[in-house]
Parts: C-alpha cells; structure tokens; sequence
C-alpha cells in the first residue's frame, strides 16, 4: 500500500481550523510520502501570511509550492 497521510487540528493556532490529508500512491510511494511530510508545514506557511480573506489562494500556493518541491528532487534523483 503506498497511501499516505497527515493531519493538523489547528491551523493559525485554532481548533476550528483542521488540516486532513490523505495521499494516494499513484505517483509511487515517494511522492505520496513527500506530500504527507510536507503539505501541511507549506500550506501552514503560506496561511500564516496570508489575509483572513485570502486562505483559498494561500492553500493553492502551499500546494503549488509542495508540487515544486517534489519535482526538483524527482530531477535531481534522475539527474545524479
């Protein structure tokens, strides 16, 4: 099984503000791991410095950011 997950129950230090995820390995093991380890802490990030108005593009951007991340290290692994 190469699923994966994480959650949060409080971002932005609220309870009413919880972080689920569950990962599928359809891009292998790897990859769903990668995002279980590092979805949550981008997505917090870009939160914390995002307007309360704001929160769907911050979530898009921890996603975006997290895709950009695993990427390089998809190249890099290729690479050398």
């Amino acid at each position: 099984m190469e699923d994966r997950y994480s959650a949060a129950d409080n971002l932005r230090g609220q309870q009413k503000l919880p972080f689920f995820g569950i990962f599928d390995g359809h891009g292998g093991a790897k990859a769903a791991k990668f995002v279980a380890n590092n979805l949550e802490k981008n997505v917090l990030d870009e939160v914390i410095l995002t307007e309360e108005d704001s929160i769907k593009e911050a979530v898009k951007h921890g996603y975006v950011k997290t895709d950009s991340a695993f990427l390089k290290t998809v190249v890099v692994l290729r690479c050398c």
